[in-house]
């Protein structure tokens, strides 16, 4: 949503004659309530024709992403005028009912501990903090759009960008099927997707709607400065929400380079739809997923906890990735928001050299009366690859203590190791509360099944 919002704003610049902007008065107020988001009943008669001429081009739009994307809407697509305020609580909703709070405890503790994520930060809020700098919202069970009401004109631009979105959806969960809970790094992948899917779209669209191309100047969009929450968003954050997106639109063109002048082709489309990729890595290196039969698909890994000691509990298991294990090995002190100026001119810093030979991995939270065990398991291409990485970890080693520091209680042990496994795979454990006596003992009871 997010993306799609940005892309926009930077296609905005140059609209066709028959695509000029529709007036909408802002003092027309929201009817408040998350099912009513229609502000029809509040406007005045000039703001209702504005609202018809709206719903006019939104039809018109529709049917011109039915013929470039080659599929029809399941049902057609209603739209409406929200305020900022209801767009921000749809989207907490919806991402309240997406995100069990229980999986984003456990995950924010574990990315913490591995010193991922700022001690401070509330992944709940960091997510949401970019979700809600979206322009419009589409809730699939009412096929209904909301576009934010505009303080001047409302751009058909804006509902372009909605309304791909809302054909793309329709389709997306049948070929895609629900999320993966237990595998942090296909989710992110099947996010991506989508959302480059959508930039594709919108794209197609606005080649044969506007006057000329001018696609590379998003900058224009942050010099108002209303995406500045992205300057400091951590990168455990905005590489899959944002980052990841951006560079599946490039993983769809079958390239690595940001090149919105030449959209992806829809048999490219449809391929991706029907042989999924596997790993963020396969977004980040597209050689990796689209050389067909010698395609780089990733080691599946699996904790076996059947005989940890009593008291003891995996409430916790995922796979990472090479995108959020590049995070980790990234010095804290080099660790940065997005500059969303440089979206469309620069690629983004996704990955890193020590995390590029990555085949698996598997990380486990372990929870005792005594405390809590996160334990990594890595697979990599090579020894070398693996030495890579445990040497960059290391050097990092000293920082995640120091969040362990600010985790624990002065009583609690806390400590933190990288070690080399069982054939080439590198481990990393990090503890508060149990000694390492008994973070020996309560690991040996878990075996990683390949």
């Amino acid at each position: 949503m997010l993306l799609n919002a940005l892309v926009a704003a930077a296609l905005s610049a140059s609209l066709s004659p028959a695509l000029r902007p529709l007036a909408a008065d802002p003092s027309c107020e929201t009817p408040p309530g998350l099912g009513s988001g229609s502000r029809l009943d509040a406007c005045a008669p000039d703001d209702l024709r504005a609202l018809d001429d709206l719903r006019r081009v939104a039809a018109e739009v529709q049917g011109d992403l039915e013929l470039l994307r080659e599929r029809s809407f399941d049902e057609p697509v209603k739209v409406e005028f929200a305020d900022r305020e209801w767009l921000d609580q749809a989207v907490r909703e919806r991402w309240d009912q997406q995100r069990p709070a229980e999986r984003v405890a456990f995950e924010e503790i574990s990315a913490k501990m591995l010193g991922m994520l700022p001690v401070g930060a509330s992944l709940r809020e960091e997510e949401l903090r970019l979700l809600e700098q979206s322009g419009s919202f589409f809730d699939s069970q009412a096929d209904q759009l909301y576009v934010l009401e505009p303080v001047g004109d409302v751009s058909p631009l804006v509902v372009a960008a909605g309304l791909s979105e809302a054909l793309n959806d329709q389709h997306f969960e049948q070929e895609w099927g629900p999320i993966d809970d237990e595998i942090s790094d296909r989710r992110w992948v099947r996010e991506a997707v989508r959302s480059g899917s959508n930039i594709a779209l919108l794209l197609l669209w606005a080649f044969d709607n506007l006057e000329h191309a001018a696609v590379q100047e998003i900058s224009r969009i942050q010099r108002s400065g209303s995406h500045s929450s992205l300057s400091d968003s951590p990168p455990y954050v905005w590489k899959p929400m944002l980052g990841l997106s951006m560079r599946a639109e490039s993983f769809l063109r079958r390239s690595t380079r940001t090149n919105w002048i030449s959209p992806p082709r829809i048999s490219d489309l449809d391929q991706v739809a029907q042989q999924r990729p596997l790993s963020t890595e396969q977004i980040l290196h597209p050689d990796k997923y689209w050389t067909g039969r010698r395609r780089d698909d990733p080691t599946p890994m699996q904790f076996n906890t059947c005989d940890l000691p009593v008291g003891w509990t995996l409430d916790y298991q995922d796979t990472l990735g090479e995108m959020i294990l590049s995070v980790l090995t990234e010095p804290f002190g080099a660790r940065r928001g997005v500059d969303p100026s440089l979206f469309g001119r620069s690629p983004l810093e996704l990955s890193s050299s020590p995390a590029a030979g990555w085949a698996g991995d598997r990380m486990a939270l372990l929870q005792g009366d005594e405390g809590s065990i996160v334990h990594l398991v890595t697979a990599w291409d090579s020894p070398e690859d693996g030495a890579e990485f445990s040497t960059a970890v290391h050097a990092q080693c000293g920082d995640i203590l120091g969040n362990l520091d600010e985790m624990a209680r002065p009583d609690q042990a806390r400590g933190v190791r990288v070690a080399a496994g069982e054939t080439g795979q590198v481990t990393v454990t990090a503890w508060m509360g149990p000694d390492e006596q008994l973070v020996d003992f309560v690991l040996a009871a878990v075996r990683v099944d390949a």
